[in-house]
């Protein structure tokens, strides 16, 4: 069973930031405040098109994730339920294709630190006193956006459709169903070794017509054999991006 919370912390970290949730209020008192740098904008309602605009003048993102939640693992007749927790800081030069996260995930008593760093054209992932090279371009690219907050949200804005919207105290607000479709192809990690499925909302935030936060609730179900049985994961979690700096080239 404690390999298996290995597996699953390494789960943890990739899909965090892909998936997210918290609570839906905008604000959280017990956060420490933290100073947001935003590009100064109109407090107004944006248009869809005029929000995707703004998202293509980005060059330049800075933020930070933390996931929270429960997860059991059942294996056979047995299993174990823990709890949660990886905290994510990053940034992503989207001009010059640079990229680099730190991780530390907790889940009950095993923790993990990992390290992601794109340049360009390569990329690794330091995790467990180990060190993955990557050198395909086509999974390079696929890390690289999906460690990108400014992709999600460009993604859920293209391809979702919001089940709710609202405007409170400047802040827009968009509320949508978290599908397969946007979630999984984020987190390939997940999948991997067998069938996978997500249920859970995203939240896309913004003000002055500029991300400032994404948040998501989630259950992601993960069906796995191994020996001939068969692997249950199931991890209920909730996840907060807040964007901390956003650099434009407008002038």
């Amino acid at each position: 069973m404690k390999r298996h919370l290995v597996v699953l912390l390494l789960i943890v970290v990739l899909a965090s930031g892909c998936i997210s949730g918290e609570s839906d209020t905008a604000t959280n008192n017990s956060k420490t405040a933290t100073t947001t740098l935003m590009p100064l904008k109109e407090l107004r309602n944006y248009s869809k098109e005029e929000l995707l605009q703004n998202l293509e003048t980005i060059t330049f993102v800075r933020f930070r994730t933390e996931t929270t939640g429960i997860a059991t693992t059942i294996i056979g007749e047995a299993n174990q339920t823990v709890s949660i927790k990886n905290v994510k800081v990053g940034y992503v030069d989207i001009t010059n294709r640079r990229a680099e996260v730190n991780s530390t995930a907790a889940m009950g008593p095993s923790t993990l630190k990992s390290r992601i760093v794109v340049t360009n054209e390569s990329a690794y992932i330091e995790a467990m006193g180990r060190k993955e090279n990557l050198t395909d371009p086509e999974v390079i690219e696929g890390l690289f956006e999906s460690i990108n907050p400014v992709s999600i949200v460009k993604r859920a804005l293209v391809e979702l459709e919001p089940i709710k919207t609202d405007f409170i105290n400047g802040t827009q607000e968009f509320y949508y169903n978290l599908t397969n479709t946007l979630a999984l192809s984020e987190m390939p990690e997940a999948g991997r070794d067998g069938n996978a499925t997500i249920k859970g909302t995203a939240v896309l935030r913004f003000r002055g017509g500029f991300p400032v936060e994404v948040v998501f609730r989630y259950t992601l179900t993960t069906v796995s054999e191994q020996g001939g049985v068969e692997i249950t994961t199931i991890i209920t979690g909730t996840e907060r991006t807040e964007i901390q700096e956003i650099k434009t080239n407008e002038v």
